[in-house]
């Protein structure tokens, strides 16, 4: 098992820079993320939903809309791990060990009334929100991303989803999923939820990578804190870094726990190297 998450490409992925418009790769990695947002519209919001629209609206004319702002948020300047590529390392990781996790959800889970198309669709979407915000000089980015996912669900457009969507909660669970990611930490009565476990995994798999593919992690961070001085750089990541190590836990699902000695190799020696006011692959 851990032979087949070492070796996949996001282990070893060096580049987070997603394509140019010049790139003929590009359209095709869009279409796949495209692909994965219009799969997850369609299960919440539904195909032919036009009663809860605002007039002259269409479900395809807000997805698009929609889609199109997330792929510029995640294209912004100044980003250089928090990019397109972030998702897709994440998707391809759940496409992995979600399958497991949904099959894990026991009747007390405050998953356990939503079928499995809608869990899929409510996990992407708190994918594609999750770092949707982000602002290396700002504490509230997670908070800002819920809050932008809030206007997608219920915002100007009109859109709203199913009222037995609602009923069910699962707008209140994207965010809950996406305020999760601020700090990682897992209260009692979320270890019920196996879904927002491997979510939370998955965003985290980047500790995990090779030595080279985590080094190169490591310098698209310090470029995303350039405004921040490098010897306080230095000293405050190695301080955020100890406390992700002292977590009795870095992965909490089965699958990825079997990749935590690599995570906690990779911290210890990130760590090691900022005490000595080195910066792994500095920019």
């Amino acid at each position: 098992m851990t032979q087949q998450l070492e070796g996949t490409w996001m282990a070893s992925n060096t580049s987070f820079e997603f394509p140019s418009p010049s790139d003929r790769k590009r359209d095709e990695r869009l279409s796949r993320l495209r692909r994965r947002w219009d799969d997850a519209v369609t299960v919440l919001l539904g195909k032919n939903d036009t009663e809860s629209l605002a007039p002259g609206k269409s479900c395809r004319a807000i997805s698009d809309k929609w889609f199109q702002i997330i792929v510029e948020k995640y294209s912004e300047p100044g980003r250089a791990y928090h990019t397109l590529v972030h998702l897709e390392e994440i998707f391809s990781y759940l496409d992995i060990i979600l399958p497991a996790a949904i099959a894990e959800r026991s009747e007390q889970s405050s998953i356990a009334s939503i079928n499995t198309k809608e869990v899929y669709a409510a996990v992407s979407l708190a994918v594609f929100f999750h770092d949707a915000v982000y602002d290396a000089k700002s504490s509230t980015n997670e908070e800002d991303s819920a809050a932008l996912y809030r206007e997608f669900q219920i915002g100007k457009d009109g859109v709203a989803y199913h009222s037995k969507m609602e009923l069910k909660n699962i707008g209140s669970l994207i965010v809950h999923y996406i305020l999760a990611t601020k700090s990682h930490f897992v209260q009692l009565s979320d270890r019920e939820d196996p879904v927002l476990l491997a979510f939370l995994d998955a965003d985290m798999s980047v500790l995990a990578k090779c030595h080279e593919a985590y080094d190169a992690y490591a310098g698209c961070i310090r470029y995303e804190y350039q405004h921040v001085p490098r010897e306080v750089y230095c000293k405050k990541r190695a301080e955020i870094l100890e406390g992700f190590a002292s977590k009795d836990d870095l992965f909490f699902g089965k699958r990825m726990k079997e990749l935590e000695m690599k995570a906690r190799i990779n911290l210890t020696r990130e760590v090691e190297l900022l005490r000595k006011g080195i910066i792994p692959n500095e920019k």
